[in-house]
């Protein structure tokens, strides 16, 4: 949030630079015993941080499409598009795989984890068939930690 200013508050929609993302094998959250106080870790993956200045006409939607540098698609987070700053943690995962109409689940399907490397965020405004860039795009770098 260092690059928070007046000038990107008076625009219509800003998306700030991602941090590094850390790819690692994620584990369970234990509890202490005996009165220690512990708390859950941070969201996993890239903490992507986005503003919007107005409120999204009503028929349109608002997504943050992630692809890889040569534009081949790897997933779609559907965003909250009330005015304001936001945050939502992509998990570097693909898109789930379309699930079958009879299959129940208990947990959501997930999609398999992207290869460490460089992804491209977008902010975008989704209006029927319309898909309009609300701001520049943003580098995520994905490193493995050793696992």
């Amino acid at each position: 949030l260092r690059e928070l200013s007046d000038e990107i508050l008076a625009r219509d929609a800003w998306l700030f630079s991602v941090r590094p993302s850390l790819q690692y094998t994620e584990r369970g959250h234990v509890r202490a015993a005996w009165g220690n106080h512990t708390e859950p870790n941070p969201p996993y993956g890239a903490l992507l941080t986005y503003y919007i200045g107005e409120p999204m006409p009503a028929e349109s939607g608002l997504v943050m499409t992630i692809t890889t540098e040569a534009g081949d698609p790897v997933r779609t987070l559907q965003l909250d598009g009330t005015p304001g700053l936001r945050r939502v943690a992509w998990d570097l995962r693909h898109d789930a795989p379309a699930e079958e109409a009879e299959e129940e689940r208990r947990r959501p399907r997930l999609g398999p984890e992207v290869e460490p490397g460089r992804y491209l965020a977008r902010l975008q405004r989704v209006a029927g068939e319309e898909i309009i860039g609300l701001a520049e795009p943003r580098a995520i770098v994905v490193t493995a930690l050793d696992r």
